[in-house]
């Protein structure tokens, strides 16, 4: 018998359990937790363990969720794409006219901020998941299978706008602190240096306050009316 173990990783990572807390828990072995995340291979008896210890039917744990985690049916909202792309070179353009950097350090902040943005969502969640959840962010959504599957995208949009600031506010400490140790002579230049030092922590409210948060708030506004008009799909 199998389980996804990405579900299994997800839902233990969710509610912010170690192997080892999960193991206790459930009172499966250690042992046995890191088998099944690294093959999915498991008994019934600890399918049944972990569906009770995750309070899920143990049919949720199946892979045949995880072949359709999140969205089911969505299509790409060009609109969206387009107007973000649109501002981002808008940005990029008027910061570059503002600094010496021709351009080169503001595509830097931006890869920057979206490429550590999509690390760190991977390492948590997985590559797969982290491409799969920003796919999503410029896509209409028309069908989703459960409500839990609202509640998963809500989760990680709140870790990448948590992830995103403190990428683009440490980046810009660091760009400060560079300049000022390994290059006094530039401190003069106050204007430039300060409008360099920001425009990391820019690309971060950008991202977080025009993308990922307004995709939020479509979530949670589709997540209501989902509850709304089926209230038995939240004890699905």
């Amino acid at each position: 018998m199998t389980v996804s173990k990405q579900i299994i990783k997800r839902l233990r990572k969710e509610r912010g359990w170690s192997q080892e807390r999960l193991s206790i828990i459930s009172g499966l072995s250690e042992r046995t937790i890191q088998r099944i995340e690294k093959s999915g291979d498991c008994s019934l008896d600890s399918k049944l363990a972990l569906a009770s210890v995750f309070e899920v039917p143990p049919n949720d744990l199946e892979d045949k969720i995880d072949s359709q985690l999140i969205f089911e049916e969505s299509t790409y909202d060009w609109g969206t794409a387009l107007g973000a792309i649109s501002l981002l070179i808008i940005v990029t353009v008027v910061f570059s006219m503002l600094t010496r950097t021709y351009g080169v350090w503001e595509m830097s902040c931006l890869l920057i901020v979206d490429g550590l943005a999509i690390a760190l969502l991977s390492a948590s969640h997985g590559f797969k998941e982290a491409i799969r959840f920003f796919s999503n962010t410029l896509s209409v959504v028309k069908k989703v299978s459960r409500a839990a599957d609202y509640n998963a995208t809500i989760i990680q949009a709140n870790l990448v706008i948590q992830n995103v600031y403190i990428i683009g506010f440490v980046a810009m400490l660091v760009y400060l602190l560079t300049t000022i140790v390994h290059f006094p002579g530039k401190s003069e230049d106050i204007k430039f240096i300060l409008v360099e030092a920001f425009t990391p922590a820019l690309y971060a409210i950008l991202l977080s306050e025009f993308w990922i948060r307004p995709f939020k708030h479509k979530i949670e506004k589709q997540m209501t009316e989902l509850l709304g008009k089926t209230p038995e799909s939240s004890q699905q």
